[in-house]
C-alpha cells in the first residue's frame, strides 16, 4: 500500500510544474501558492472533521506546522520564483537529484542503512531523466539565480522529508499532519508575499483573475498538495525516506503523457527509452526485494 500511495501522489504531482507554470504566468507566485495551501488546508480539516478525528494539536503536530513553513512552504515559493527565472526542464533535472541527497541526508541524520539498490536505483533515474530531457538542455533562457532558487527548494524538500519521517513513524496519522503541514505553509507564503514580495519586489495583490486559472489553482491545491501531502505523509510511515524519495523522479516521465495530451507535444523513441530506464531506476529496489532475485544477489555476494 505505500507504494501504491506514492504511485498516486506521484501521478497528481507530475502536472505540478506545468500547471504551477501557467498559474504564475497571470498571478504572482506567492499568492498563487497562498491560495493553493489554504484551499488545500481546508479540505483535510474538512475531512478531519467528518472523519471525526481529534483536531486539537499535540508536539507532532507542531512539528508538521514548523515542517510545513519550510516545506512546501517557503521551498515552494522559491521554487516557484525560480520557475519564473528558469526552464521547467532545467527545474527537472535539478529535482531528479532529490533520491540521491535523501538517501544521503537519511544516512547521516537519521542513521538509516543506506541501502545500494536504492542508489544505484536513483542512478539510473538521474541519467533515464537526463537523456529524457537532454534535446533540451541547451535551451538558454534558464538563469544561474532560477536554478539557484529550485535548488535551495530541492534542499528544503529532502530535509523536511527526514522531519516527516519522524512524525509519521510517532504517530501515524497522514491527514492530521498534511492539515497542519499546509496550514504552515500558507502562513509562509502569506509571509513571503507581505515581506518580500509587496515591499521589495514590488508585486502588488491581484484580487482578480480569469476562471482558467483559478480552476487550476483549485486543481493544484485538491490534487497537487492536499491528496499529495495525505499520501507521502502516509508512505514515509512505512518506507525509509531514501526509498520514497526515488518515487519523485517520476514526475519527469508521468509528465510526458500531460505534455502530450495538453500541449499536444510528441513523444520520440529516445524519450520512451529514458522513460523506461527511470521505470526500472524507481522498481529496482522492489525487483531486488523479490524472494528469488534476492537469493541470486546474495550467492553473487558470496
Amino acid at each position: 500500500m505505500p507504494h501504491l500511495a506514492m504511485l498516486i501522489a506521484m501521478a497528481f504531482g507530475a502536472s505540478s510544474f506545468t500547471a504551477g507554470k501557467a498559474a504564475v504566468a497571470e498571478l504572482p507566485a506567492s499568492e498563487v501558492l497562498a491560495a493553493r495551501f489554504v484551499i488545500g488546508a481546508l479540505i483535510l480539516w474538512l475531512v478531519l472533521i467528518a472523519l471525526r478525528q481529534r483536531l486539537k494539536p499535540d508536539r507532532y503536530d507542531g512539528r508538521a506546522f514548523v515542517v510545513g513553513l519550510f516545506e512546501p512552504g517557503l521551498g515552494s515559493v522559491l521554487a516557484f520564483w525560480g520557475l519564473t527565472l528558469t526552464t521547467a526542464v532545467h527545474a527537472t533535472v535539478l529535482f531528479a537529484w532529490s533520491p540521491l541527497l535523501q538517501a544521503v541526508l537519511a544516512r547521516v541524520i537519521l542513521k538509516e542503512r543506506l541501502m545500494p539498490e536504492v542508489v544505484a536505483g536513483a542512478v539510473l533515474a538521474l541519467a533515464g531523466t537526463v537523456w529524457l530531457v537532454s534535446d533540451r538542455l541547451d535551451d538558454t533562457s534558464g538563469s544561474l539565480v532560477g536554478g539557484a532558487m529550485c535548488m535551495v527548494g530541492l534542499i528544503s524538500m529532502s530535509i523536511a522529508q527526514l522531519a516527516l519521517r519522524r512524525v509519521a513513524q510517532a504517530r501515524g496519522r497522514p491527514i492530521a499532519a498534511a492539515a497542519w503541514q499546509l496550514t504552515g505553509s500558507a502562513l509562509a507564503a502569506f509571509a513571503a508575499m507581505a515581506l518580500i514580495e509587496w515591499p521589495i519586489l514590488g508585486i502588488t495583490w491581484r484580487a482578480s483573475a480569469d476562471a482558467d486559472v483559478w480552476f487550476v489553482i483549485v486543481y493544484l491545491a485538491i490534487f497537487v498538495t492536499a491528496a499529495v501531502f495525505a499520501l507521502t505523509n502516509y508512505a514515509l510511515r512505512h518506507l525509509p525516506v531514501g526509498l520514497a524519495g526515488l518515487y519523485y523522479v517520476l514526475l519527469a516521465p508521468l509528465g510526458v503523457p500531460i505534455a502530450v495530451i495538453f500541449l499536444g507535444e510528441s513523444v520520440s523513441a529516445a524519450d520512451l527509452g529514458a522513460i523506461g530506464l527511470i521505470a526500472f531506476g524507481v522498481a529496482l529496489p522492489s525487483i531486488t526485494g523479490v524472494p528469488m532475485i534476492a537469493r541470486l544477489i546474495g550467492r553473487a555476494r558470496a
